[in-house]
Order: C-alpha cells, then structure tokens, then sequence
C-alpha cells in the first residue's frame, strides 16, 4: 500500500516524505481507540513493547503503557528492521487481528502502513499503524455503524471544484461515489469511479487521510491550537555609547507538538534568539501564546518555560532524586500534595530511563545520563516550551539518538521542543522543523535565513544533508560559502509566497462537530488553559529559601563541608599559640588577637560561601 500523503511541512508535522539517512526511518505512529472514544496516538521509535493494565502517566521510548484492563501486561512489540515495521504477538489470552488477519502469541507479522489491529478480549481495542508518526493532528472517529447510510467529505475551503466525494452505504458494504478532482485517492491511486470500501483501505481527500476500519473512518484532523507566535522586531545592545544590533526581522510560528531545530553560525544570534524568546533578554518584540504575552504576563508564562543549558549545573554530590526532588519543591506549584509530587519524579525518572538510580550520586553518573538529569530538573515542572542547548554535546552517536528520542516523545505530549544542535544530521528525522539563523556580511546583523519542514529545508538551500545548510550560510572565514545575505534574501521572497494551505477537510451534515465549532473549540481550551495556568500558585522567591537551606544542610552532610565548622575553633587556637600568653595580659594584644581571628574567619566563611553561590 502506497504512501501518498504530501502535507506540507510548513505547516506541522514531521514531513512525510520518507528521507531515510541510511537506513534511519522516521518515527512510527500508533492510534488507539477502544469503540467510539477518543483516539490517542503514540510514537515508536526503533522497538517498543505494548503493555496492559498501566497508568498512562509514563512514556518511555521504549514502551507504550496502556491503562486498559481487559489487555495482558506483555500484549505486544512493534519493532522495524532494515526498513520493514513488525507486529510480534507476546498474549496467549487476547485475540489478535491484524489486517483481519488472525496471529498467534509468538507470530511475527509484517506491517504496512495504516494497517488495522485489533485486540480481543471481551472488549475490543483498535489500533491503526502508520509508518511515519504525523504531529499537529486531533484524531478522531467518525462512526458509521450508526445507521447512516450516506457520508460526503469536502476540501475545506475549495467546495467548489476542490476535492470531494460521498460514501454510500449498499447492501452491506460502503461504496465511494461522486468522486471529484484528482485530489481523491483511494489506497493511494486515482479513482474516478465507484469503489468498494473494504476494511485497512485508505482514501484520502486533498492532503488528510482517512482509513476505514470496518465500523468507521479514522483520520487526523490538524489542530487548530494555538501555538508560539514570534515576532522580534529587533534585538540591540548599546556598547560605549554605541547601539550594536544582534538580531532583526524574525517572525514565526510554532505550534504545540512540534519539535523545531534552531541552526545557525557562530554569532548568528542562536543564544540571542532563544534568551528574546524565553524573556530572559528582553528584546523589541511580541511573544504570544494565544492570547497570553510572554513580556507583559512573564511572572505567569515564566513556569511554563524550560530551559537545559549546555553547561552541567548539577550538583555532584547530591543524589539523582533529590536532585530532581528539589527542582519539583521550586517549580511545582505550592498546593501540590506530596503524594502527586513523588509521583510526578518517579514518572519523569521513568522516562529518561533514571529509574533504578534514585540514590546513586550524580557523580557516579555517565555523561549521557546527567544529561537526561539535567533535563528531567526542567521536565519535573512539565512546561509547555520546552528549550535546550546542544543537550548532544560530547555524547556519542547512540546516546544522543537515544536523548534525542526522548525529546521528540516530549514533544509528542503536545509541548514544544526547541534544540540546538551542531550535529543536526543524526537526528534529522525526529524533528518537524528548522530555523536556521544567518549573521549577514554586510550589516552583521543575525536575521532569519529560512524556517520549514527539514526536506524543504534541504530543497531551498540545493544541499544533501543539515550541516551543509549551515556551511552554505557560514562565512568564508569559518569555512563556509558566504552566502548568507543571499538566502536571507530569498527566503524573504520564499515566504511572501506561501501559501496559506490549510489542509481541512469538511464532513458535510453527517457530523455534528463542524469545522468551524472545532476552532472555536481549541480556542476555547487554549484560553483555559491560560486562566488555570493564572490561577496556580507558586512558591515566591522568600517561600523557597527553606528549601534552598534544606538542600544545602543536605548537601553539607554529603559533600562532608561541615569540616570547615571547626575552622574558627583551631585558627583561635593557633593565633593564641602565636601569642603565647601574652595575648590575655596585654590588652592591646588582646585586640589585635580577637581582630586577627575574626578577620580570619570572615574571610574564610566569605569564600566557602562564594564557592557554594558559583556551584549553585
């Protein structure tokens, strides 16, 4: 069955097109739905085992945990190798089907694209496979085993002449009918007339695709959510009386569920842009979320941002838990119960993998798991922008796929995830979009060079691969071409003539949540969601001083630092020895004594405390 879905990688999600660096596939989806509930989609990486019967708090990249009781504990894994996808039966008890298919526990079965699988027992769960995971998409159900007996599917925004066609249902089965335009597939060829409906077959309408699976069509509508409008004017710095411009003319959207690469040169303005973004570096600009203004409402956005240094600030005398412990004790809000807080750890150290290694120090960790540490400090507090600086760097191959990997399962959770990587290759696959930033020759200003699906990325600057991207816009004093005034340049005029392809689709009369309903309703959970998030309340800077000491008492017994305690006991000791006894029957030795040993003690206590400030 072939895959013909061409979104357009401008507009969300990873692109469909299969760009395979060596034989790296993209990330696979798998939608769940039990009847006529919601549908949920999951991602697979290489290999994930299914698992029944547990709370669907924790994602691992390795497993998909299903809080469905009528499924085993060991139900399934979907693995791929050298290209090909596969479905291994691990339950005795629960009937298998796929494609319609029968399978056995132990039967390994291959799997095509928006394959259908179901899983039997007592209740029924359903489950379609695509090859490649698609981000931005509300999944729904549209049930039509409800005794309707006509279906009609229209572009949305082209009805007239645009792509439509009506589903009918006769004498026991569903027939495609009125086909209209090229732009409708079925099982990804042409179809012009009237075609059986079977179950795993595939029609798609314009650019969304709708697979039926014997009661109803699957399909995934884009949503309409709002995301992270970026608007930076300008971002200028004044040096002897003299305005430096680092960075102009950036404007953007990314939207939830997306995980975007930022590339750029040196002094392209990478660190500018994501301090303006975060608020850390205020700059002339509008940062939205909705309705809510990053600048104006900062002390309410600012726990919904993370943000991963490059630079390791952890502690390593501290434990894995407590270390994540004390990052949830500042960031969650204050009215959390304890019982959701240690929940909330354990379920973050679950998903990078930490679990097992909650009393180990960090300094017995390797360098790809305090990485993972680091990153768990800032997921504790689960933000919605999510931002992290080269978190691949003196990793190898293997472990930064494998962080990386977490961080597109991040993004997966509807947030989203930006990352700055000078080995953008390796991963190239997990991510939906690139900004790349250019410092151009003449005005030595970082401006934006071009922001888009990563094949399209590719296609605009005429390279092979994402480093010859930044190459391309390097300049000839760093190795590269030069020519970042030119694709700054053109993607000027690349982006005044996108088109607003907005790839809907409407279901005329037959489903009550219109297209229009829809967007209001986003919109509608986009603006409580502001508002819950302004109702929370966090622990103010005063309220979080006893934690910072109860972590310092802490780390005093673990760093073994109370030594220094009794430093002013013995630099009295030896002043006094100095002296001799003199020192008790001059008073003028008296005063330069008790001077001496305060002097002594201030300084020391002045420079512990220095360390511990820089460490902290």
């Amino acid at each position: 069955m072939s895959n013909t879905n061409q979104t357009n990688p401008s507009r969300g999600g990873i692109h469909p097109q299969k760009y395979r660096s060596g034989k790296k596939l993209f990330p696979a989806g798998l939608v769940f739905f039990e009847e006529q509930e919601t549908p949920r989609q999951y991602i697979i990486f290489d290999r994930a085992e299914l698992r029944g019967q547990c709370p669907m708090e924790v994602f691992t990249t390795s497993s998909l945990q299903l809080e469905y009781p009528f499924l085993d504990q060991h139900q399934c894994e979907i693995f791929q190798e050298n290209g090909q996808w596969y479905y291994k039966n691990l339950s005795e008890e629960v009937y298998t089907f796929v494609a319609d298919d029968m399978i056995r526990k132990g039967d390994v079965v291959p799997l095509k694209d928006c394959t259908v699988i179901r899983l039997v027992n007592e209740r029924m769960l359903t489950a379609v496979f695509f090859e490649e995971y698609v981000s931005g998409r509300d999944w729904r159900i549209l049930n039509m085993d409800d005794g309707r007996h006509e279906v009609t599917i229209t572009e949305r925004g082209n009805e007239e002449g645009g792509a439509s066609l009506s589903l009918s249902y006769e004498t026991g089965h569903w027939e495609m009918q009125e086909i209209h335009a090229a732009h409708v597939l079925h099982n990804g060829e042409p179809v012009s007339q009237k075609v059986k409906v079977r179950i795993n077959d595939v029609i798609q309408v314009g650019e969304t695709r709708f697979i039926f699976e014997g009661s109803g069509l699957v399909y995934g509508y884009p949503i309409q959510q709002s995301g992270l409008s970026i608007s930076i004017d300008e971002r200028a710095v004044h040096k002897a009386l003299k305005k430096v411009t680092l960075l102009k003319d950036i404007n953007l959207e990314i939207n939830p569920g997306e995980m975007v690469l930022i590339l750029g040169g040196s002094g392209a303005g990478k660190s500018t842009f994501v301090n303006a973004v975060t608020g850390y570096e205020k700059a002339k600009a509008t940062i939205q979320a909705g309705d809510i203004d990053f600048y104006k409402d900062y002390g309410m956005v600012k726990h919904q941002i993370g943000f991963v240094p490059q630079e390791n600030l952890l502690r390593e005398e501290d434990t894995v838990y407590a270390t994540v412990q004390n990052a949830a004790d500042l960031r969650l809000p204050k009215d959390m119960s304890m019982e959701q807080k240690e929940r909330q750890i354990r379920a973050v150290l679950e998903t990078f993998g930490l679990t097992g290694r909650e009393r180990e120090l960090v300094s017995k960790l390797s360098g790809g798991q305090k990485k993972r540490l680091s990153i768990c400090t800032e997921f504790v507090a689960s933000p919605t922008l999510f931002i992290l600086d080269e978190p691949d760097s003196g990793l190898d191959g293997i472990m930064a796929t494998e962080l990386m990997e977490n961080l597109r399962m991040i993004a997966c959770q509807g947030r989203m995830v930006l990352v700055i990587t000078h080995q953008p290759d390796r991963v190239a696959n997990l991510f939906d979009k690139v900004i790349v930033l250019a410092k151009s020759t003449e005005t030595k200003v970082g401006q934006l060079a071009f922001y888009g699906g990563i094949q399209e990325a590719r296609d605009f600057f005429g390279v092979d691969s994402m480093e010859n991207v930044v190459k391309c816009i390097n300049a000839r004093n760093e190795g590269g071409d030069g020519r970042a005034d030119e694709f700054i340049q053109k993607y000027k005029t690349y982006a005044a003539t996108q088109e607003d392809g907005n790839d809907q689709v409407f279901i005329e009369k037959h489903e009550n949540d219109s297209v229009l309903s829809r967007k209001r309703r986003y919109e509608d959970s986009a603006r409580r969601a502001g508002e819950m998030q302004s109702g929370l309340m966090y622990k103010s800077r005063l309220e979080q001083v006893p934690i910072y000491l109860g972590k310092q008492f802490r780390l005093l017994v673990y760093e073994k630092n109370w030594k220094v305690l009794p430093m002013s006991a013995l630099i009295a000791f030896l002043v006094t020895y100095v002296l001799g006894e003199s020192m008790f029957r001059n008073m003028e030795y008296t005063k330069y004594g008790s001077l001496a040993v305060v002097c002594v003690c201030i300084w020391n206590g002045m420079f512990n405390s220095i360390q511990v400030i820089c460490k902290e």
